[in-house]
């Protein structure tokens, strides 16, 4: 197996596992929500922002140094050590958000119309930088909201 093949596998399982830690912490969101309609105050909501982001960004990177492929040549690897931690994870999220609107079907759904995968699948292109108004995640809200049902 060549060592691009390699890369690309450990590219893909990182994508998985950002999903998977996005998805997780979707369900800790649940409670940042609770939080801010009960909260008596803007500061207090702002600092569990704060540390639910920070909580984000440190099992980022503890996901992107557990998945770092162990390079076939000592100069490949120091390559790949020369840059920053937070700008090949910004990629790997870029890769991963392209890999989702990639997947997407025309009617907004990912897989077989699963509107909870669907969900899962919007939420990481909004946490990944997309705007609610941009066309994946447009269509993604028009498809849950055709699907919803009434209770």
């Amino acid at each position: 197996m060549s060592s691009g093949s390699k890369i690309a596998i450990v590219v893909a399982i990182a994508v998985v596992a950002i999903v998977v830690i996005v998805g997780g912490l979707m369900v800790a969101g649940v409670g940042l929500f609770w939080f801010r309609a009960t909260a008596r105050d803007e500061t207090a909501r702002h600092e569990a922002i704060a540390a639910l982001e920070e909580a984000m960004a440190q099992k980022a990177d503890e996901v992107a140094a557990q998945a770092a492929p162990e390079a076939v040549e000592p100069e490949v690897a120091a390559a790949s050590d020369a840059r920053p931690l937070a700008e090949r994870r910004r990629e790997a999220i870029a890769r991963g958000a392209a890999y989702l609107v990639k997947e997407q079907e025309p009617a907004g759904s990912w897989g077989q119309g699963n509107v909870g995968i669907t969900a899962l699948c919007a939420d990481a292109l909004l946490w990944s930088g997309k705007a609610a108004k941009d066309g994946p995640v447009g269509r993604a809200i028009a498809f849950l909201l055709k699907h919803q049902k009434d209770d």
